[in-house]
């Protein structure tokens, strides 16, 4: 069974075709020359053929070496290319984001923050759900959800984005006809509401 290609070796023999020697290409790879001279020598061995005639100071492309650099140069073109246009998605938000957070919060807070991230992201499509029970994030494909309370045991990744206070209150008329409340076990006693 024959050995597999080293693809690794592609793009050395690119870069000494285009530098003319092993020096040029060392220094433009950031490597040292062995390592150029190795791997192209059993490229070389692999293919049966010799890609580059050597002299003390230059190297030539042979025949076989130019058909090669000749059909590698559109493809690394082409592969380069698509590594920018990968580069520049990254930068660029796009796609799909969708997030949920309770009904009052998201009126107040959360859709004006949309609205201005919707305007320095137009490519990116935003979707903001509204409700107060708590999403499974991973069925309904949720990216974000923005919750108040205390953060139970999860796997998901949370951050704290603020903090917010809750007080228990009642009205003058309703502490005159119950009387004072001294201890939170007071409250038992009393009909309340809570938001849970």
């Amino acid at each position: 069974m024959e050995a597999e290609y080293d693809l690794n070796a592609l793009p050395l023999f690119l870069a000494l075709a285009r530098a003319g020697s092993f020096t040029g290409a060392a220094e433009r790879l950031g490597c040292n020359k062995s390592k150029i001279s190795l791997s192209i020598k059993r490229l070389e061995q692999r293919l049966g053929v010799a890609l580059v005639t050597r002299t003390t100071r230059q190297v030539h492309l042979t025949e076989a070496g130019e058909r090669l650099l000749a059909g590698l140069t559109p493809l690394f073109a082409e592969l380069e290319g698509l590594l920018d246009q990968v580069e520049t998605d990254q930068q660029t938000l796009q796609g799909e984001l969708r997030i949920t957070a309770p009904e009052d919060f998201a009126a107040q807070v959360v859709a004006p923050a949309v609205v201005a991230f919707s305007e320095r992201h137009p490519q990116l499509e935003i979707e903001l759900r509204t409700g107060d029970s708590v999403a499974d994030m991973v069925k309904e494909g949720i990216d974000l959800a923005i919750r108040l309370g205390w953060l139970k045991d999860s796997s998901l990744r949370a951050t704290r984005l603020g903090e917010f206070e809750q007080f228990l209150v009642a009205s003058p008329a309703f502490m005159a006809n119950h009387g004072p409340v001294s201890h939170p076990r007071d409250l038992a006693a009393l009909p309340w509401v809570t938001f849970t």
